[in-house]
């Protein structure tokens, strides 16, 4: 993992350096394949800014979406169980806003993920992945799914034409 990290991350320098269009789709997967790795190494915050860019660079890529909003999730989780230890006052209060925050995050990128990949055949296990979750989050966040089909309509890749 270590050697291909720095393959990676060479390639990544190399590609940038030249500044071609042509090489942004290219550029776009390795941030992905990086923020994978870093992902491994249990390096989060710098497996999620890679991610980040990787949406930048190719923002039709599902997984990209997928995995940034995974990486939010753990956050979350932790975040979350932090949170239900607190005692009541203003840091949980504060708290609580952070969390509200990473939740709209989250739902944001797991539907980003889930519009792109709808109605494409090669994307359907992520959507089988990313649905359940984005469902449960979405239900905590706003107390239904009321509006959830509606906001994966609005990254439909179609409609992002």
């Amino acid at each position: 993992a270590d050697v291909s990290l720095q393959y990676g991350l060479k390639a990544i320098a190399l590609i940038e350096a030249d500044k071609k269009q042509a090489h942004l789709k290219d550029l776009g997967q390795l941030y992905q394949q990086t923020a994978i790795l870093y992902l491994a190494a249990g390096n989060t915050q710098e497996a999620r800014s890679r991610l980040e860019k990787a949406t930048t660079l190719s923002p039709q890529d599902p997984g990209n979406f997928a995995l940034l909003g995974r990486v939010i999730s753990a956050d979350y989780v932790t975040q979350l169980s932090a949170y239900e230890s607190m005692p009541d006052g203003k840091a949980k209060q504060d708290q609580a806003k952070r969390l509200d925050v990473a939740l709209d995050a989250m739902i944001d990128n797991y539907a980003h993920a889930a519009g792109l990949a709808t109605g494409r055949a090669e994307h359907q296990i992520l959507l089988q992945q990313v649905i359940p979750d984005l469902t449960t989050y979405y239900k905590r966040r706003n107390g239904s799914v009321k509006g959830l089909q509606e906001l994966i309509r609005r990254y439909s890749a179609a409609d992002l034409r």
